[in-house]
């Protein structure tokens, strides 16, 4: 005669290490000191950007940073946007409508002087002496 018996036992992350696990929206960014009282090892979530410090004793450091490198990027002339796309195959999408809206425009009046010398007004000439054939 044979038995078996099976339990399920539950672990919990403060079971492993004394530590807590605490969330919400006052840490935004490695290195803040807020919320304090936090034993070292405590966990801190971010509800709205789902990020993950961890307290290292002086203040919240991040759990992991991923600094993938770009390995293409392809410009749209159709639509203004800069697609980027990751080592890990992710992309992201930069519209440029709004900074090229007023980039590459230079409006400037010309003179015509000596009969032959086109000048700008913001600086530069040109000379047409060598197109002009008098026909």
């Amino acid at each position: 005669m044979s038995a078996f018996a099976f339990s399920q036992t539950t672990v919990t992350l403060e079971d492993q290490c004394n530590c807590e696990v605490l969330s919400g929206t006052a840490v935004t960014s490695a290195g803040m000191t807020t919320p304090t009282g936090a034993d070292l090892g405590d966990i801190y979530v971010n509800t709205n950007t789902g990020t993950i410090y961890f307290w290292d004793g002086n203040s919240w450091e991040l759990t992991s940073t991923d600094s993938q490198q770009i390995q293409q990027f392809n410009f749209n002339p159709a639509t203004n946007e800069l697609i980027l796309t990751l080592e890990n195959g992710g992309t992201q999408t930069v519209n440029l409508t709004a900074a090229l809206a007023t980039a590459g425009t230079d409006n400037q009046a010309l003179t015509l002087e000596a009969g032959n010398i086109l000048t700008l007004v913001d600086g530069g000439t040109v000379d047409l002496t060598p197109f002009l054939d008098n026909t």
